[in-house]
């Protein structure tokens, strides 16, 4: 059974602040896009082999794959749910698919997908593999959304009488409903977290990521810091500590990277500055999360040493990017 519960709409943004038309090719694609319908779907004859999900025999992909798997992996998958030991649960909600515990995924992906089952009057416990807590976010993100949760083996099958499964949303698009009530959930929970009042600028490093670096790291903090900026690393605070940090801020600035997601928890109307790499591939996805917050949303285009931004190390134009902050700011 299919519930609709929104219908496609066309969603049009505003530009970037600091627009520039010879910049258009890094926008134009989503400077108007339409939003996909927004579903349930109830099966009653469930299976869920890892982080896949047959209704009968029957690979539901468009509820589990953010991507295509090739013919190998869906043999291997019919494997397992053959072989696996098998479990029986009466009833569940699913959400989960490869790219569900990246942070920004879970974030605007899999937790608006929760409230949707939730808002849709369903309190049936969420189906987590029993490594998901091994993410820092994850417990207190099920705190913040008042939910029960089943942890299953990736090594076992599980059977489900009722299975409850909102639609996949697009993918780094937005949907500015979603979004704000995710938000709106983390600052109910945190309500106990006072804030200190200071207005701060902060900039995300990547120095202790794995890749997308800036190549010029040393001399872009100094040009920060003689604007305000103070220097930080996710990596090194816990979740909580983030989501306060971003309460006490009004400027965040960095490269392409999870940890311009945390603008979810920024107050209203703060500044996002992004240092986009001059890549071939577009991803405007934190220019999307960005209007779909109400930010103001700037950006900087600089010179990147690999075609594909998820790859891209930058060199950014501290020139460009000094009389652009001037221009901000005022004078140092």
């Amino acid at each position: 059974m299919k519930t609709i519960l929104q219908e496609a709409y066309l969603l049009k943004r505003k530009i970037p602040e600091n627009y520039s038309l010879q910049d258009e090719r890094h926008f134009l694609q989503d400077l108007e896009v339409t939003i996909k319908e927004s579903h349930l779907k109830i099966f009653t004859k469930a299976t869920i082999v890892q982080h896949y999900l047959f209704n009968g025999w029957t690979l539901e992909t468009s509820y589990c794959l953010s991507r295509k798997i090739n013919r190998k992996k869906k043999f291997k998958a019919f494997v397992k749910r053959l072989t696996f030991k098998k479990r029986k649960i009466q009833e569940a909600i699913w959400v989960l698919d490869q790219w569900s515990f990246g942070y920004f995924h879970w974030l605007t992906e899999t937790l608006p997908r929760i409230i949707i089952a939730k808002e849709s009057g369903y309190s049936f416990p969420v189906v987590f593999p029993e490594n998901a807590n091994r993410n820092l976010f994850f417990v207190d993100s099920i705190a913040a959304l008042g939910i029960d949760s089943i942890f299953y083996s990736y090594k076992e099958t599980i059977q489900l009488n009722t299975l409850v499964a909102p639609s996949h949303l697009q993918p780094a698009q937005c949907d500015p409903n979603q979004i704000k009530k995710v938000r709106d959930c983390f600052r109910n929970y945190d309500n106990a977290i006072t804030s200190t009042g200071n207005k701060k600028r902060i900039y995300i490093s990547r120095t202790i990521a794995q890749r997308r670096f800036i190549r010029n790291e040393n001399e872009l903090e100094k040009l920060l810091a003689s604007f305000g900026f103070e220097t930080i690393h996710m990596e090194k605070l816990s979740f909580s500590q983030q989501r306060k940090l971003m309460a006490e801020t009004e400027v965040l600035i960095s490269n392409h990277g999870a940890g311009l997601t945390n603008m979810i928890f920024l107050p209203e109307n703060s500044t996002i500055i992004e240092l986009k790499a001059n890549a071939d591939d577009i991803n405007n996805c934190f220019f999307n999360l960005a209007r779909a917050l109400d930010h103001r949303y700037y950006y900087t285009i600089n010179p990147s040493d690999n075609k594909m931004i998820q790859r891209a190390n930058i060199t950014v134009d501290l020139e460009k990017l000094q009389c652009f902050l001037t221009e901000l700011f005022g004078k140092k």
